[in-house]
């Protein structure tokens, strides 16, 4: 599994930078609303991170499900 994660990815670079920069942005902001203790600012990037989190779970997927199909 880990050689299949190190292999030529057939997914193009910008779905990678979503993910980085959603994430990166979903989690800064809800910690920015922890540590001000904002429930708007809660509302708002709790959603963004989750939505991140779900797609690069969702890419992930889909690769090892390609690397996995290519081996057979």
């Amino acid at each position: 599994m880990f050689a299949a994660l190190l292999s030529e990815r057939a997914r193009p670079a910008w779905i990678d930078h979503v993910i980085f920069w959603g994430v990166t942005i979903g989690i800064s902001g809800f910690v920015a609303a922890l540590l001000l203790e904002e429930a708007m600012l809660k509302r708002t990037f709790t959603p963004i991170l989750g939505a991140t989190l779900l797609l690069a779970i969702a890419v992930h997927t889909m690769g090892l499900r390609g690397s996995a199909t290519g081996a057979r």
